[in-house]
């Protein structure tokens, strides 16, 4: 399973001000992950823009996990094929499953 990325600064963090976003864990292992930062209070993970552009961004920087929305799958069918097979790609709805 994937480990969580770097903690994220600034506005397009995600963070709704309660601590517990996911880029807030300072014990996170940034070693081949990453993290959009986009989640709900309540734990359940939002659908984020650009998956491609995410996607190809991550295997580019040697990323070999990606944890992302369940609802955002669809949006791989944009992601060349060599690049999923290259990925682990990890679907998830609640950040429990992460």
């Amino acid at each position: 399973m994937c480990r969580r990325g770097d903690p994220k600064d600034g506005p397009r963090r995600g963070d709704d001000g309660d601590g517990d976003d996911l880029g807030d864990d300072a014990a996170a292992d940034p070693q081949g992950s990453g993290d959009d930062g986009r989640d709900h209070p309540a734990g359940k993970v939002l659908p984020v823009g650009a998956i491609r552009d995410k996607v190809l961004a991550a295997h580019r920087a040697g990323i070999r996990c990606v944890v992302m929305p369940r609802e955002n799958e669809n949006d791989l069918l944009d992601v060349p094929e060599e690049v999923r097979r290259d990925l682990e790609i990890v679907l998830v709805e609640h950040v429990d499953e992460c």
